[in-house]
């Protein structure tokens, strides 16, 4: 019986989180490609994708605004778990709009007509996650909702 070695399975590749674009006609996932989960884009007239985000940190999701190219990602620190939330614009750079890095971040959708960005966080307390809305034109963001509980959007 051949032996298989320890290396093949250091290399094992994962593709996660699928989302298809608002016009169908892109996948974008995450993937460990590069050796570190980042965003790539799969057109469906193309046979190789494409990295479309590039940091120093792994990608944990991304999901489209509707309307837009413009995706919404969701990163830690070293590994951390204090989610915070960027947009991916088309050109690959990031937008912060959380920008609280000792807090967790939970997304909770985007508005149908792309304009508002609901998430939860922790930020009033570190065991209670109250629900924000946030204003994706002027990135200002309001606690709507608070309690002694985890609360999602």
């Amino acid at each position: 019986m051949k032996s298989i070695g320890v290396k093949q399975f250091l290399h094992v590749r994962t593709a996660d989180h699928p989302v298809y674009h608002p016009e169908g006609n892109q996948l974008t996932f995450i993937t460990n490609y590069s050796g570190l989960p980042q965003v790539w884009d799969l057109t469906m007239s193309k046979g190789w994708p494409t990295q479309a985000s590039f940091t120093d940190e792994r990608v944990i999701f991304v999901k489209y605004i509707p309307g837009t190219n413009r995706r919404i990602v969701g990163m830690d620190v070293g590994v951390n778990e204090k989610q915070q939330l960027f947009i991916l614009e088309e050109n690959g750079e990031l937008m912060p709009l959380t920008n609280s890095p000792e807090h967790i971040h939970h997304f909770g959708g985007v508005s149908p007509d792309g304009k508002y960005l609901a998430w939860s966080s922790n930020r009033r307390h570190p065991a209670f996650f109250d629900i924000y809305v946030q204003n994706l034109e002027t990135y200002e963001s309001e606690r709507v909702f608070k309690g002694d509980g985890l609360f999602k959007p």
